[in-house]
């Protein structure tokens, strides 16, 4: 259960990408550290232009290669010719936004450090090697967040706030609970993707939790917030009820 802040804002484009935090937390900190970005960084872009500081986002995926050869795929088909301008458009804003110290790590996230993956632990090593910096990290790496639950909270005490997207939520339930028990900083807002459906027992199955480590209030907050949003534009929001 989230608790009341007046901190609250909205980082990220409108609907699917964009997260509510509370602000506290990103003024707070001396780097943003990105899991998952695919082919939206408007949080990261959102970030940068608020706090002058550098941002270092992990996404094994994505690449300019990897966004020419979905522009190439769009002439393969007239139902795809509409596509070409997301694609276009794509290319060059990351080729934008990605320069400097706003980087963009081709790897994948998990437990060992390979050819393709890299540890949390290896990563702070390389971009924030000062045992006392802080720095906010942002989640949304496709179910892999579990693998790397206990390395978060190995380094929790170093996070000015957390943003992350839980999946398979009725799989999981009992990890996120000691996930969120053990990690010492409060939550401050959750809010569930309506792109997946609920389960029969009624818990949707993807979940965005906020999270800082700034003080809050003892009174739960009213959800949904005004400053929510509809992943899915076409669905309905998906209500919040605790026990």
């Amino acid at each position: 259960m989230p608790y009341q802040t007046d901190n609250l804002i909205r980082m990220g484009r409108d609907h699917d990408g964009g997260y509510v935090l509370d602000e506290r937390s990103i003024m707070n900190a001396e780097a943003l550290i990105s899991f998952g970005i695919n082919d939206d960084w408007s949080f990261e872009e959102d970030f940068r232009a608020r706090y002058e500081a550098p941002v270092y986002a992990y996404d094994g995926k994505v690449s300019t290669g990897y966004f020419g050869a979905m522009l190439v795929k769009c002439f393969s088909s007239p139902s795809k010719l509409r596509n070409i301008p997301h694609w276009l458009r794509t290319i060059r804003e990351y080729r934008q936004f990605f320069r400097g110290d706003v980087r963009h790590i081709q790897k994948y996230v998990g437990e060992t450090d390979t050819d393709h993956f890299v540890s949390l632990p290896c990563i702070l090593a390389s971009h924030l090697p000062q045992s006392d910096s802080k720095f906010f990290l942002k989640i949304d790496i496709e179910g892999w967040e579990y693998r790397i639950l206990e390395d978060i909270l190995s380094i929790a005490h170093r996070l000015t706030g957390l943003a992350m997207e839980f999946h398979d939520v009725d799989l999981h339930l009992d990890k996120i609970t000691s996930f969120v028990e053990r990690l010492p900083l409060s939550v401050c807002h959750i809010h569930a993707n309506n792109y997946s459906p609920i389960s029969r027992t009624g818990c949707p199955y993807v979940i965005e939790m906020s999270f800082t480590s700034q003080p809050i209030s003892d009174v739960p907050a009213s959800l949904p917030s005004v400053l929510d949003m509809v992943n899915n534009r076409h669905a309905d929001e998906i209500a919040f009820e605790f026990a």
